[in-house]
C-alpha cells in the first residue's frame, strides 16, 4: 500500500496524520528507511514553497524529524531560490506562523520529479531497493569475474554460456578467468600496470595485494615481460586453486578430464593429490589423454577389478568416447576380446578413433 498525503492546515492533525502513516507501515514490517524514502509531506502551503523556487510543494519529502524550537528563517527574509538536491529546513516557532510550531521542524530536499511523476515511479518500484540475484557456486564464480575483470554485472546471456563451459568441463576455472582478463572488452579498459596486478590479486587470489609483491609485479611488465606471464604466475598459485574449490569447479579443463579418469574408468570419485599429479602432467602436455587412460586401465587398482570383456568395454566407451555403447560397436570389440583376449589393442583401437580425438580437443589436451 501507498500513502500520498496531502495535509491539512491545522498543525496537530498534520502532525498526528504523519504518525498514523508512518505506523500503519511499521505495522507492515517496512523499515524506518523505507518510511523516509516512500512517505512524502508538507509543512508549508504551497506559495511559501513557491517562494522557495518550487513549483510543487509536494515535491519534497520528509528526510528527518527533529523536533527543536529554534526560530527558522522566514521565507521572506530574502532566502535564495532551490534548486534540484537542496535541503532546507522549518525548525520551530516564530510570531507570524505559530499555528506551524508542531510541524515546522523537518529537513527537506528538493527532488528533480513532479510530485505525479513520483507517484508513478512509487508505484512501478523505481524506488525499491534491486534484488540480489541469486546465483548457483558456477553462476557465482562467473558473476565475480564480470565484477572483478570488466566491472559490472553478468549479463544472462554471457553468463549462461561461461556457466555451460564449466559445468560441461569442456574448460576450467583457469580458462574461464583467462577469457575474461585477455577478452577484448577488458583489453579496450586499456588498464595501467599497476591496476592490472591489483585485478589479478583480487580476481585471482581473492585479496588486496601486498605493497612489496605488487611491486615486484609492477615492475615485471614495466620490464617487458607479457602480461599474459604475470598470469600465469598468480593462476597457478594455491589461492586460485582454493577459490575453484569453493565455488565447486575444476581449476583446468585438464584437471577435469582426468576426473572423468577416476569415474569413468575405476568407477569411484578422484582424490585430490591423484587428481592433481595426473591434471598437472595433461595440462603441462607432458603427457596426453591416452598415455593417462592407460596409467588407470593398467593399474593395479582397475586390474584388481577382475571385470569381465563386456564390462571392459563399456568403460572403454564412456571412458573414450562419452557414451555408451552401441550393440555393433559392443559386438565387434567382444568378438576381438574372445579371439585375441589383448585388450591393450582394444585400448589402442578407442585411443586411435576420431571420437576420442575430438574428446581431447574439447578438454584441450594432447590425444
Amino acid at each position: 500500500m501507498v500513502w500520498y498525503l496531502y495535509l491539512s492546515e491545522t498543525p496537530a492533525a498534520q502532525q498526528d496524520i504523519i504518525e498514523i502513516v508512518k505506523n500503519l507501515y511499521r505495522e507492515d514490517g517496512k523499515s524506518e528507511s523505507w518510511i523516509d524514502g516512500h512517505v512524502r509531506a508538507s509543512g508549508l502551503q504551497s506559495w511559501k514553497f513557491k517562494q522557495w523556487g518550487e513549483t510543487d510543494h509536494s515535491v519534497t519529502k520528509v528526510v528527518a524529524w527533529n523536533y527543536i524550537e529554534n526560530a527558522y528563517t522566514d521565507v521572506n527574509a530574502g532566502q535564495p531560490a532551490l534548486a534540484v538536491g537542496d535541503t532546507y529546513r522549518f525548525t520551530g516557532a516564530e510570531a507570524n506562523y505559530n499555528k506551524y510550531q508542531y510541524t515546522m521542524d523537518y529537513d527537506y530536499t528538493v527532488y528533480e520529479e513532479s510530485v505525479s511523476q513520483w507517484v508513478r515511479n512509487l508505484f512501478a518500484g523505481t524506488y525499491d531497493d534491486p534484488e540480489e540475484p541469486v546465483y548457483t557456486d558456477v553462476e557465482a564464480f562467473v558473476a565475480r569475474l564480470y565484477e572483478n575483470v570488466l566491472g559490472r554485472t553478468p549479463d544472462a546471456k554471457g553468463l549462461a554460456a561461461w556457466v555451460s563451459q564449466l559445468t560441461s568441463g569442456a574448460n576450467g576455472g583457469e580458462e574461464v578467468a583467462k577469457g575474461f582478463i585477455f577478452s577484448s572488452e577488458y583489453t579496450k579498459k586499456n588498464t595501467s600496470n599497476d591496476a592490472f596486478v591489483e585485478m589479478l590479486y583480487a580476481t585471482l587470489l581473492n585479496r588486496k595485494s601486498d605493497a612489496t609483491g605488487k611491486k615486484a609485479w609492477v615492475a615485471q611488465l614495466n620490464s617487458g615481460v607479457s602480461r599474459e606471464e604475470i598470469v600465469e604466475g598468480f593462476i597457478h598459485s594455491n589461492e586460485f586453486i582454493g577459490i575453484c574449490g569453493e565455488y565447486g569447479i575444476f581449476t583446468t579443463a585438464a584437471e577435469a578430464f582426468a576426473a572423468r579418469l577416476y569415474t569413468e574408468c575405476l568407477g569411484r570419485s578422484y582424490d585430490k593429490k591423484g587428481l592433481k599429479a595426473w591434471a598437472d602432467l595433461l595440462h603441462s602436455r607432458k603427457i596426453g589423454g591416452g598415455e593417462a587412460a592407460k596409467g588407470f586401465f593398467f593399474s593395479d587398482e582397475f586390474q584388481n577389478l577382475k571385470l569381465d570383456n563386456k564390462e571392459f568395454v563399456t568403460r572403454c566407451y564412456r571412458t573414450f568416447l562419452n557414451r555408451e555403447p552401441d550393440a555393433q560397436g559392443l559386438s565387434n570389440w567382444m568378438n576381438v576380446l574372445a579371439q585375441s583376449n589383448d585388450r591393450a589393442s582394444v585400448l589402442d583401437g578407442f585411443i586411435g578413433s576420431s571420437e576420442y580425438a575430438k574428446l581431447c580437443v574439447s578438454y584441450g589436451i594432447d590425444k
